[in-house]
């Protein structure tokens, strides 16, 4: 029989510490360069899923993940809410919301 040691031990758990993502922000848009963002991003786990996913139709899905799940500043330690994420330029939103999904299928994988 497996133990809740047993599954912690084989990653059957999130982690809720952020890990440091150096991505690619794609202003050509805006008429300026690419430009490379460190910023921080947990592996959405299943309570963070279901918030997202049965959020009410109308609700801005994105913003909601970013504000959950990535942090800013040189340690991470500044927190963006909902509302301030829904105003970030569409790209750097793709471009976060893209390592937030790689750190969380890598999760899915360890």
């Amino acid at each position: 029989m497996t133990t809740l040691a047993d599954l912690e031990k084989e990653n059957g758990f999130v982690s809720d510490q952020p890990v440091p993502k150096t991505i690619e922000w794609d202003r050509t848009h805006l008429g300026k360069k690419t430009l490379k963002v460190k910023v921080f991003v947990r592996p959405m786990n299943v309570a963070t899923f279901e918030r997202i996913s049965t959020a009410l139709p109308g609700t801005a899905k994105l913003p909601m993940k970013i504000a959950a799940l990535a942090t800013f500043g040189e340690h991470g330690d500044e927190i963006i809410s909902e509302e301030r994420a829904s105003l970030m330029d569409m790209n750097l939103v793709v471009s976060i919301n893209r390592a937030i999904d790689e750190l969380s299928a890598a999760a899915g994988k360890a």
